[in-house]
């Protein structure tokens, strides 16, 4: 086993380990047969508990982070944000999001950056109500609807058109 050298890699750990308890925890509501009565109502507690527990630990992670503060403000500022950011803030919960198919989770956000004469920042489907992280639901990026198909790059057309169609067919000609 190698070892973890940095608070991005340690981040990084945190967040495989809490998509395997989400993955578990799924996988426990859709087959509840495995385990039964009193025994499922135990391992679903103890599932929550260690839940609660990487919360705690990615908190306290991010808080002690230096670059988390100056993330969060270019996400704010609707400015582009480095690989490094992105995982920042994904495993601090204010950005969830998954790249379709063998894509790179960071390449995949990354194209949803857009700017124009008029805007920039990241195309967000579900705008203008997004919910981030678990706690906060907000209005936030651009709507699909504004995205001028002029303004993309190739590569962003390709990704939309061939990934995300019905985000692709809401742009405007």
């Amino acid at each position: 086993m190698s070892t973890i050298k940095t608070k991005k890699d340690q981040l990084l750990l945190v967040r495989k380990g809490r998509q395997l308890l989400e993955k578990t925890l799924a996988r426990l509501q859709e087959d509840n047969s495995v385990v039964e009565g009193d025994h499922l109502r135990r391992y679903t507690e103890s599932l929550n508990d260690l839940r609660q527990l990487f919360e705690c630990i990615t908190d306290a992670l991010v808080d002690s982070y230096p670059g988390f503060g100056s993330a969060l403000e270019k996400f704010n500022r609707h400015q582009r944000l480095s690989r490094e950011e992105f995982y920042l803030l994904t495993a601090a919960r204010i950005i969830t999001h998954l790249a379709p198919g063998d894509w790179d989770c960071y390449n995949g956000f990354d194209m949803h950056f857009y700017g124009d004469d008029e805007r920039r920042g990241y195309i967000n489907s579900d705008f203008p109500i997004s919910r981030i992280g678990e706690k906060a639901v907000l209005a936030w990026g651009i709507s699909p609807d504004w995205v001028k198909i002029k303004a993309l790059s190739p590569e962003q057309k390709k990704y939309f058109s061939e990934h995300e169609p019905e985000i692709y067919q809401r742009f405007g000609r």
